[in-house]
């Protein structure tokens, strides 16, 4: 196939070409009746292009024509067997492969380093997930993914899994050794996923890692918006072999996309498609050259340094120059104040700050003067380590969960809310996840033990933040009423 075609930009253009009098969905018909300030502020053209399924412009959940020849180009260039736009984001891609993965009662062997989404795709499998506690680099806190011991040892375990899921690059850019993952897995005759969202330039430049269908898995799910320019929420996911279940994953991804997917969203992964195909390895050389400079002079700011490899069984030796990684940890000063100053006093905004890392990440939009002003701000910043509280530099040992009942019945259970230092014993009905590093000390279904209590207090005590409870402040938390533990 033509890689330089771009199939549905092609077809949403010639449709506007025709001057449709338009008696259909959307209500605004074109812009016509679309409010006057929402036109000033993104132009009436958007509006032209934001379409639904009428001739010619195909139909996401039975492709046949523009959106069918997108997803097999795209398909090509990612090396898959079959791919398709998804329009609610990975989060929706991890949902599906999982439920075509796994079903009520069916054990799925899951990285705990994992997005919330995977916790969600086991709510609506009604699988039972036998979690791998990963390996933590302690110098920066950051997770390396799980142990070749652990892995082994786990499918040795549970020989009836019906799939492993992990996660790489990881949220900071660690990439693991997939092709070694896979053929492990492989040995055991069950499928790998991957949930490749921060991954869909991997493969695209002999400096970066393998992509996860370059390293032999069977299903995994991007999100090119961030990364290739594509807009947010789009993503896609592709499917190598036989080991997923393809009409169940189209199913599965029935019930969880609207069946009024956005035609903007879709057409800018056309768009984000052909640009890694024609333009992805120039503008990698350019960014790669970036990063590799902006690491050699941060890790000349006293206090501060770029993490360019960390080593776990797992991990490899290739960074992801996507992922600019500052550790603040021997400087005495606190990550999130650092993103503070950075944003109210240099107007410049990471992606994430945690007490002891910040994370900027740079695609084909940043230049050498956006990297030079961050380095600037950086080493300004770095001076005032003496007006700055120091870090604590605590490490915490993560416990091993202990899984009572499955996601699913702990999401439908009826629930109160009990003070959290009066939980112990009780099972837990929500996520509970510090971060750094984001690992979960808790997911619904398991029992809070006394030193799981005692770990969240002295976490709070040192301003660790957490994703997942309902209550913010981790006063209280929901457990599983004691009738159906």
């Amino acid at each position: 196939m033509k890689h330089n075609n771009i199939p549905l930009i092609e077809a949403l253009l010639e449709y506007n070409k025709k001057n449709m009098l338009r008696f259909h969905t959307p209500g605004h018909k074109g812009g016509k009746g679309a409010e006057k300030t929402i036109k000033d502020i993104f132009g009436k053209n958007v509006f032209l292009y934001d379409l639904t399924e009428v001739d010619g412009l195909d139909d996401l959940h039975n492709p046949k024509a523009a959106i069918m020849k997108a997803q097999e180009l795209l398909s090509e260039v990612y090396g898959s067997d079959r791919s398709f736009f998804l329009v609610n984001g990975a989060t929706t891609g991890v949902e599906a492969m999982l439920m075509a993965a796994a079903g009520p009662g069916e054990e799925v062997v899951i990285d705990r380093n994992c997005h919330y989404s995977a916790i969600n795709g086991l709510i609506l499998n009604g699988a039972t997930p036998v979690y791998m506690m990963p390996e933590i680099d302690k110098r920066t806190g950051l997770v390396l993914g799980p142990s070749r011991h652990t892995l082994i040892q786990t499918l040795k375990k549970h020989p009836g899994a019906k799939a492993l899921f992990i996660v790489s690059p990881t949220y900071f850019g660690i990439c693991y050794d997939l092709k070694s993952i896979s053929d492990i897995v492989h040995e055991h005759n069950i499928p790998l996923i991957v949930d490749e969202a921060h991954g869909p330039h991997l493969g695209f430049h002999p400096d970066f890692a393998v992509s996860a269908m370059q390293a032999g898995a069977d299903a995994c799910c991007q999100s090119p918006h961030k990364i290739l320019g594509s807009f947010t929420q789009s993503s896609w996911l592709h499917v190598k072999g036989n080991m997923i279940d393809l009409e169940r994953l189209k199913k599965a991804l029935q019930v969880l996309q609207s069946s009024s997917p956005s035609y903007l969203l879709m057409a800018s992964l056309d768009s984000a498609r052909f640009f890694v195909s024609s333009r992805g390895r120039r503008e990698f050389d350019r960014i790669i050259s970036m990063v590799r400079d902006a690491r050699v002079r941060i890790n000349n700011i006293t206090g501060l340094f770029s993490p360019q490899i960390m080593i776990g069984d797992f991990t490899i030796a290739v960074p992801d120059y996507t992922k600019l990684t500052v550790n603040v940890r021997d400087s005495g000063l606190n990550g999130k104040r650092v993103a503070y100053i950075l944003r109210n006093e240099y107007k410049i905004q990471p992606e994430f700050a945690d007490r002891d890392n910040l994370l900027f990440i740079i695609t084909c939009g940043d230049n050498p003067n956006k990297i030079e002003a961050l380095i600037d701000a950086l080493k300004s910043i770095a001076r005032m380590n003496k007006t700055v509280e120091s870090t604590n530099k605590a490490d915490w040992v993560y416990p091993a969960p202990k899984v009572e009942i499955i996601p699913r019945d702990a999401f439908f259970a009826h629930k109160r809310r009990v003070e959290l230092k009066k939980a112990a014993g009780l099972i837990s009905a929500e996520t509970v996840a510090p971060y750094p590093p984001g690992v979960p000390l808790l997911a619904p279904g398991e029992r809070i033990t006394p030193e799981i209590v005692e770990l969240i207090l002295q976490m709070e005590e040192n301003g660790i933040q957490f994703h997942g409870p309902e209550d913010t402040r981790l006063e209280t938390i929901k457990t599983v009423e004691e009738s159906l533990q």
